[in-house]
């Protein structure tokens, strides 16, 4: 069984930026180290081209982790689109940056036409740091199941400023596919971390076509229309209710944001405050680094 385990990271000048980078692999290590022998694993980083090859080595050595590093900056490059019949800018969309909306664009299908060797992908953003994540367990479940997705929680509706006209996409999608299935913009997957079946989500031609009909209507860079959402019709719309699972026992922190996921009891309590207080330790060393 053939596993990537994927991140998308931004290239830092000072190496000490990639701490939350350095933290996430850790943790991971830690987490798969008892693997079976038929799990192959492997690690990629996509990188927009300024992580430096010195870079690589450093977080290679520092993460004890076999650390491929993927140039996806082609994919980061936009033919900037027409006026669209299902949204416009807006206040909200405009305070998002082109990187960011990349960013969405390429978590939707840009990451699938690296990882076509994979039986299962598992996406785990750099700023994530497993707490509870048992692989094994969840891919045999996946395997027996016939599960083609698992997420983490299920997250409410994105701002309907950065959803402009979704409801009518997915309404002129389903009739001109003939898609027989309700959609509730308020079912989407927490993306930061998923794992997917590759052969039952990316050579679903259902799957193939949303990608390029979402291309071809440009509201990802117009409307900033996030991979979150997205994926929440992606669920509905081609993988069923019965083939992707829910699974509250992963649990992580969110460093970015200090979000803990999946947070239950004590000991979970007494995690998070350690894990914030240095963070803030951290990040205040981080201050005064730049400002000198």
């Amino acid at each position: 069984m053939r596993i990537a385990i994927c991140c998308l990271q931004r290239g830092y000048q000072n190496k000490l930026m990639y701490q939350d980078f350095l933290k996430r692999c850790v943790a991971l290590r830690t987490s798969i180290e008892n693997l079976p022998s038929d799990f192959q694993v492997d690690h990629l980083v996509f990188h927009e081209g300024n992580i430096t090859e010195l870079q690589q080595k450093y977080l290679t050595y520092k993460s004890k982790l076999a650390l491929e590093f993927i140039d996806v900056s082609e994919d980061f490059k936009w033919e900037t689109p027409g006026a669209s019949k299902y949204c416009s800018q807006t206040q909200l969309s405009e305070s998002f940056s082109t990187g960011y909306k990349s960013m969405c664009r390429f978590w939707l299908g840009g990451f699938i036409r690296y990882t076509s060797t994979y039986d299962f992908v598992v996406r785990l953003d750099e700023d994530c740091v497993l707490v509870d994540f048992d692989l094994h367990r969840i891919l045999s479940d996946m395997v027996r199941n016939k599960i083609a997705y698992v997420t983490p929680l299920l997250y409410g509706a994105d701002d309907p400023e950065v959803t402009m006209g979704l409801n009518e996409f997915v309404i002129d999608f389903a009739s001109k596919y003939g898609v027989v299935s309700e959609y509730d913009p308020n079912i989407n997957p927490y993306t930061n971390l998923f794992i997917l079946d590759y052969k039952k989500i990316a050579e679903s031609s259902l799957f193939v076509n949303f990608v390029q009909e979402v291309a071809v209507c440009g509201c990802i860079y117009i409307n900033r229309w996030g991979d979150l959402p997205l994926w929440g019709v992606v669920l509905q719309l081609v993988v069923g209710d019965e083939n992707f699972k829910v699974r509250s026992d992963i649990k992580y922190i969110h460093s970015s944001i200090g979000d803990f996921v999946n947070k239950r009891g004590l000991r979970d309590s007494l995690y998070e405050f350690f894990f914030k207080m240095r963070q803030k330790l951290f990040r205040t060393v981080r201050r005064i680094i730049r400002v000198r």
